[in-house]
């Protein structure tokens, strides 16, 4: 990294350090964020799951996709999948759960960002919300040319 992008990052990490432990965590509740060394992959192992536990635990959404997840699941156990029809349905998923997450992280970004009501922040909103629509939709079409076959078959 350069010197002047070097200088560059450390400056926004440390406005932003200081934004959001002064803002958000007053009292620092325990959080380091570091500027000047990358971290251990561990740790951005645990923080990476404490993501997906955020987004299940507040994301009535994900919850949804989650429940859905696991009746197709069942619904794929009782059919005997094949292998391809196995990893289209787990890239479904990780399509959907995905875009889930993204949609989470840039409506967390925008209200951190922009605190009262603002066009631009609707729009950047509306149109993550459409990209998970339109996953969950895109599931829902993948799901129906998978089962649809499976449970034609099952009737006389």
């Amino acid at each position: 990294m350069s010197r002047l992008r070097r200088e560059k990052y450390v400056t926004l990490c440390i406005r932003y350090r200081s934004y959001y432990l002064n803002r958000l965590h007053p009292a620092g509740a325990g959080f380091r964020l570091s500027c000047n060394k990358p971290m251990a992959h561990g740790i951005t192992f645990k923080h990476a799951l404490e993501g997906i536990k955020y987004a299940f635990s507040t994301q009535p959404n994900f919850r949804v996709h989650g429940i859905i997840a696991l009746a197709v699941i069942l619904a794929g156990l009782f059919f005997g999948l094949s292998p391809v029809e196995w990893l289209i349905i787990i890239f479904t998923f990780s399509l959907v759960f995905t875009t889930e997450m993204i949609n989470t992280a840039l409506e967390s970004m925008t209200d951190l960002i922009e605190e009262k009501n603002h066009q631009s922040a609707k729009i950047a909103k509306d149109v993550s919300a459409g990209m998970v629509l339109i996953s969950a939709l895109a599931a829902v079409v993948v799901g129906l040319v998978i089962f649809i076959p499976k449970l034609l078959a099952l009737s006389p």
